[in-house]
């Protein structure tokens, strides 16, 4: 089987792998996944603009308002 990821890197998994492994589905049922992003800062910086960085920048990405 292949595919690609969120990279756009493509991935091949053996059929050897897909009859004897278990495989995971993550949105099978649902859509929408979870993607955690860790992220550092400097002693000192602002803690509530690092944490509304990565949401006004999802929201960007996603057309949302």
């Amino acid at each position: 089987m292949a595919g690609t990821d969120w990279h756009r890197r493509e991935l091949i998994v053996p059929n050897k792998t897909l009859v004897t492994s278990q495989i995971i589905n993550w949105t099978h049922s649902d859509p929408i996944t979870r993607v955690d992003v860790p992220v550092g800062i400097a002693y000192g910086s602002n803690t509530k603009l690092a944490r509304s960085a990565p949401q006004v920048g999802a929201r960007v990405r996603s057309g949302s308002p």
